[in-house]
């Protein structure tokens, strides 16, 4: 990792770059929502991806895919077993349950809002990962929980206003 610490004015310029970066991860995440079953979780994942090594660009690092994905896993490490588990069955019952046309639109809503809510709270602890360390300071694992859990909920509000507003452009195309 890069141990150049920035002035002030240096981070506050790469955080609004890095915000832009995490608004654009949110709104993919909840487009990937709405995407058909089985293909969301790979989209999601690579959207991810890209979100922290562009996150990590705005602070003055480089992460290719894999180094990407070494810190997505970290991020989800820290948030422990059980949180993970959950997130992943959340995941698995919106997935099951949007190919019954019956519960269609409230389902791929709430996918919509899982998928923007877990995109925006990776996006956001990313956010602070390398502002921290721009300012060369270390992260712990607590810090990372304690991001995720905020981010997680910030980012279920975002993404909620955003997957009605997609749903309802469906309903009128």
């Amino acid at each position: 990792m890069n141990e150049h610490k920035y002035t002030k004015e240096e981070i506050a310029k790469m955080r609004e770059n890095a915000e832009i970066a995490v608004n654009t991860m949110t709104a993919s995440g909840v487009a990937i929502g709405f995407a058909p079953v089985l293909i969301d979780v790979a989209a999601l994942m690579a959207a991810m991806g890209v979100g922290v090594a562009a996150i990590a660009k705005c602070y003055g690092y480089s992460l290719n895919k894999e180094d990407a994905g070494e810190l997505i896993l970290r991020f989800f490490k820290a948030v422990g077993t059980t949180g993970a588990c959950i997130a992943a069955g959340q995941k698995l019952i919106t997935s099951l349950f949007k190919s019954n046309p019956v519960s269609y639109v409230p389902v791929m809503i709430a996918d919509a809002v899982l998928c923007g809510s877990t995109a925006y709270a990776v996006g956001s602890t990313s956010e602070k990962y390398f502002r921290k360390c721009a300012e060369g300071k270390r992260v712990s694992n607590d810090e990372i929980r304690q991001w995720m859990k905020e981010g997680k909920e910030r980012g279920k509000e975002i993404s909620k206003k955003q997957a009605e507003q997609e749903a309802e452009k469906k309903k009128k195309d």
